[in-house]
């Protein structure tokens, strides 16, 4: 998979995914179930799973015009647990998509909540982070096309970050690169 660099691109989903209705209406009292598949394995068959974008309501319609190089994860959520966090609309299941834009927008505002200079990087720079280096716990983070680095960031719980450092002087002798560093670190 590849992480998707253009900031336009990515902002033109996010605007395709929440700039339409999504709202459903079913006129046909004879509903036939529905099949989803997730990665050739998994099939949930009932009348209507709930799906979730990115912790927002959606529909088929709007999931199927994501490409899947956008999505960082899924999750499904069956039976009790579905209903537990999403009440009778989960009674069907519910099906949870994260983006790698998503995912990328919560982390750079976890970060930023902790380091003011972090903060005006990405504002100067419109939310792109491609030419930071991320230093997690004393462990650069790479930047591989899969998705790992998002999501490692991403999944950092905001009460588990201590601190967060934004250097973008030159320390070519610890990394050898010049690019700003933010240094993270996290309770134990």
């Amino acid at each position: 998979m590849k992480i998707i660099t253009n900031v336009c691109v990515l902002l033109c989903l996010t605007n395709l995914v929440f700039g339409q209705d999504t709202s459903t209406s079913k006129t046909d009292s004879t509903k036939q179930a529905q099949s989803f598949i997730i990665h050739d394995a998994t099939v949930i068959t009932n009348d209507e799973p709930l799906i979730i974008i990115d912790d927002k309501p959606s529909s088929k319609h709007i999931l199927e015009k994501i490409k899947p190089e956008y999505i960082l994860e899924i999750s499904v959520l069956k039976d009790t647990s579905a209903t537990a966090l999403y009440g009778s609309k989960g009674a069907n299941g519910v099906i949870i998509f994260t983006t790698k834009l998503y995912a990328q927008q919560q982390y750079q505002q976890k970060l930023s909540a902790f380091s003011q200079p972090y903060k005006d990087y990405l504002k100067i720079n419109k939310d792109n982070d491609s030419k930071l280096l991320y230093v997690l716990n004393g462990e650069l983070l790479n930047r591989p096309a899969n998705g790992d680095l998002i999501k490692k960031l991403y999944d950092i719980p905001l009460e588990k970050i201590k601190t967060v450092t934004f250097m973008d002087k030159d320390y070519q002798d610890t990394f050898n690169n010049n690019e700003p560093l933010i240094l993270i670190n996290t309770k134990k």
